[in-house]
């Protein structure tokens, strides 16, 4: 029976990881309806960059938590259907079909770590500006309060990640250190011989080379030196642009 792989994966931490989505998915609607009716009017201001950076990151993080559901859902299928059939072939080729649940966590982790310590400080210095402009003091209080929700789920998020995360890298550290040394020692067989060098190829390319540099220069023999034949300049002949110009009387007077 071939092995089937385990994700560092606790009930206690799929729990967590529903509620965030369920409320994550709550908030969401909301930036939804705020893009809807407020996108014509404050398109142009420079809060409204923020708010799409807020949008963005919150369907990022739904995407991978519904991504991570459904491919634990799709591993368990397969697992009980592995266990119940005994033939190797069916095994290996339906263990081939499991998703790496490990890389999803990975990713999300990666997104919210980067919204927390980049870019959260300049989302709520441009939502606190609307407040204190005062002309839309409403629309910035709720953006703020949103604003909040999601920092605090996040938070939420990170901590429970965090400890699957790093067993998840060191075993991704383990195996990727395991796989060099193994290609190495294989290199480390083979030596190298390099390559024969036959003694006719090697006279003829000097043959070859002593014949060109021949043709390049051209050598005469007086005595015993040898002189280098220099090629003579050629005069260039001008031609006489202002030629005298007669009239015919002239011609015929002499």
């Amino acid at each position: 029976m071939a092995e089937i792989p385990s994700n560092v994966v606790s009930q206690e931490l799929t729990s967590t990881l529903q509620e965030c989505l369920t409320q994550l998915e709550q908030e969401y609607r909301i930036i939804v309806l705020i893009n809807h009716r407020n996108k014509n009017q404050h398109k142009v201001a420079t809060w409204w960059m923020s708010f799409n950076i807020l949008k963005r990151k919150t369907c990022k993080t739904i995407h991978l938590l519904r991504l991570y559901f459904d491919a634990k859902q799709l591993n368990q299928k397969i697992i009980q259907s592995t266990k119940q059939t005994k033939k190797t072939k069916v095994i290996k080729e339906r263990l081939k079909k499991l998703r790496n649940i490990n890389l999803y966590l990975i990713s999300l982790y990666d997104i919210l770590c980067y919204f927390q310590k980049k870019q959260l400080k300049s989302i709520y210095y441009n939502f606190n500006g609307i407040i204190a402009l005062g002309q839309f003091a409403t629309l910035g209080v709720v953006l703020v309060g949103i604003l909040a929700r999601i920092y605090s789920l996040s938070l939420k998020l990170t901590n429970a990640i965090t400890e699957s995360v790093e067993e998840i890298k060191t075993r991704l550290k383990r195996n990727t250190k395991y796989e060099l040394d193994n290609n190495i020692d294989k290199d480390s067989e083979v030596d190298d011989i390099g390559e024969e060098i036959v003694l006719e190829q090697a006279q003829t390319s000097t043959a070859t080379l002593r014949d060109e540099k021949s043709r390049k220069r051209q050598i005469t023999l007086d005595g015993d030196e040898f002189v280098e034949k220099k090629k003579k300049p050629v005069k260039k002949v001008k031609k006489s642009k202002n030629k005298k110009k007669g009239n015919a009387i002239d011609d015929i007077f002499g």
